[in-house]
């Protein structure tokens, strides 16, 4: 089920690149579409594939937040903060404080 929708996501980013010739409004609903692939890939997920949930979250709301949803973009980021902590790696947790911060 992720590949399924990791792969829709991928074909969406590679729209944004084609689109984004100034067309904003086009290129802001691509990224919430792509947004809603990763979290649908997102949802999906093993609970126990914590670093795949962390990172396809950080995907996620960065979409969001490069859609102009801050509100989707920061409730993702909150919620997979405090996991983000259980990989002993502090790039995740640090991208994920940065959509949050992002957002006010």
């Amino acid at each position: 089920m992720w590949h399924n929708y990791h792969k829709e996501y991928e074909k969406i980013m590679s729209q944004i690149i084609a689109v984004d010739n100034g067309d904003k409004k086009s290129v802001r609903e691509l990224y919430k579409q792509a947004g809603n692939y990763e979290e649908l890939a997102l949802n999906s997920l093993n609970t126990e594939k914590i670093k795949t949930r962390v990172i396809t979250a950080l995907s996620a709301a960065s979409c969001y937040c490069k859609g102009g949803d801050l509100k989707k973009a920061k409730e993702i980021a909150n919620n997979y903060l405090e996991l983000s902590k259980n990989l002993g790696d502090a790039y995740y947790r640090n991208q994920l404080e940065l959509i949050i911060e992002s957002t006010y």
